[in-house]
């Protein structure tokens, strides 16, 4: 079987399980089996798959048919213009949360060695690695925190693939901080993508662009109630951390779905609350000043 045949079979296979990315599926699946880039296969068309790669293809090709994501197929997915090691372990990074990290560095100017930034839920440690990659030189403080021990051993190996040194903690929310608040400086940012799939999140599983939530990890994706518990807790924990340190600076970053702007600023009501648009016009992203 030769690249060209083997990219119209593929692409043939999931044309109706995947119809609005069967060919580049196709493609990147099989450049992961040999090796190479999408220009390469695209380029080279009459070259021969071994007798290793052809069964290798046709494997991966029938897991993306049962709709597993293509990241976890690779092992990897972009975000903020890197590459990140990505498992079962931890959510899959999505474009639509590199609002949080051009917000803060649109800010970068108040940003300096008094500042701590914390990320809350890190998962694959995505969001405070783009931030120290880009922040680097003006030298904050970084914490990513995570209730999963097996996803901040994804985010470790990440910050390690990209040199930055990120410190990761164990823990609900902002419990790890409460319980050691000189790890940080009084100037405090606080991100937080954090599971906000209503209990009803898995009727989304029957379109073909959100079944692939099936694979991911569950924790990470719903807190099987309203989408915004997650939020109530982080805010009575933030109201701690004033306690315990009153002359702190903090500006929160929240991700959140559809429909959920008007009940996150209720949560933060006493607050001064930004709403951001995404690229699709939609409410996306609550900006938290205390």
């Amino acid at each position: 079987m030769t690249i060209k045949q083997a990219l119209d079979w593929g692409q043939q296979q999931l044309l109706t399980k995947q119809p609005t990315s069967y060919q580049l599926d196709a493609e990147l699946l099989l450049a992961h089996c040999l090796n190479q880039t999408r220009v390469f296969i695209l380029s080279h068309s009459e070259i021969e798959l071994s007798e290793e790669q052809q069964p290798d293809y046709e494997r991966l090709i029938n897991l993306r048919q049962e709709h597993w994501p293509v990241a976890y197929l690779l092992g990897q997915q972009e975000f903020y213009g890197l590459n990140f090691t990505v498992n079962q372990e931890v959510l899959i990074p999505r474009p639509e949360t590199e609002l949080i990290v051009d917000s803060i560095l649109a800010t970068k100017e108040k940003i300096d060695s008094q500042t701590t930034i914390i990320d809350i839920g890190t998962g694959s440690g995505c969001i405070i690695i783009a931030l120290a990659k880009h922040l680097a030189n003006l030298t904050p403080h970084f914490i990513g925190t995570d209730i999963s021990q097996t996803a901040l051993a994804v985010a470790e190996t990440n910050a390690q693939a990209h040199q930055q040194n990120i410190k990761f903690l164990a823990g609900s929310l902002l419990e790890p901080i409460l319980q050691q608040p000189e790890l940080i400086t009084n100037d405090l940012i606080i991100t937080a993508n954090l599971p906000y799939l209503d209990k009803d999140w898995e009727t989304s599983l029957q379109f073909p662009d959100s079944a692939g939530l099936q694979y991911e990890p569950t924790v990470a994706l719903t807190d099987q109630a309203d989408g915004l518990k997650y939020y109530r807790q982080l805010a009575e924990q933030i109201q701690d951390l004033l306690i315990l340190r009153p002359e702190m600076t903090i500006k929160l970053y929240c991700e959140f779905n559809e429909g959920q702007s008007l009940g996150l600023q209720a949560i933060f009501a006493q607050q001064t609350v930004t709403i951001v648009k995404d690229l699709a016009g939609l409410d996306r992203l609550a900006i938290i000043q205390y």
